[in-house]
């Protein structure tokens, strides 16, 4: 089965949010952006405890802006991300990472072209893959990842590619993404 979809800023960006939520090392270092700031506070502040020298102004901001960093820095973590998506879209050597693309998948593997690029995986080396509303997300190796959109398939196709794909892939999860 051939498919045909062009890649948009839209479908990186859905990728990105994807590993971001779904990633066992994206959501580890999350943790660590996250734990910064508090960690931080505790590091400046326990000294003066310890030697009963408090400044209770002090203690406060650090608190106050320690739970509000808690709460805050997985937005931001994930706005920082993106942004970064973003400008990657703007660059002419990304240029051939966009555009249209032809994906056959075929009961060996999955065969991806893009522009002058041709790019052949085995089922077997598909490591995970997941459905959501508007993705099929296929982790084609650990740094590689591609995106297909509903909105470029038929109601067909679409059910096809869900289908050949949850055969394929024993770790096929259907998400809330």
């Amino acid at each position: 089965m051939t498919i045909r979809f062009d890649m948009q800023l839209a479908d990186t960006l859905a990728c990105v949010r994807y590993y971001l939520k779904s990633d066992k090392g994206a959501r580890k270092a999350m943790l660590w952006y996250r734990v910064m700031v508090p960690l931080i506070w505790a590091i400046l502040l326990i000294p003066d405890v310890a030697h009963g020298r408090t400044n209770i102004a002090i203690a406060v901001i650090g608190v106050v802006t320690s739970v509000g960093w808690w709460f805050g820095a997985p937005a931001l973590y994930v706005r920082l991300v993106v942004r970064q998506a973003k400008k990657a879209y703007g660059r002419p050597e990304n240029e051939k990472l966009f555009g249209h693309v032809e994906m056959t998948l075929e009961e060996e593997g999955v065969k991806v072209k893009k522009s002058d690029r041709e790019a052949v995986s085995s089922w077997s080396n598909i490591t995970k893959a997941a459905k959501s509303a508007d993705y099929i997300f296929l982790h084609l190796s650990n740094v590689s990842m591609i995106a297909i959109p509903r909105r470029d398939l038929s109601e067909q196709e679409w059910h096809d590619v869900g289908e050949l794909v949850k055969k394929q892939v024993p770790d096929f999860q259907v998400s809330e993404i």
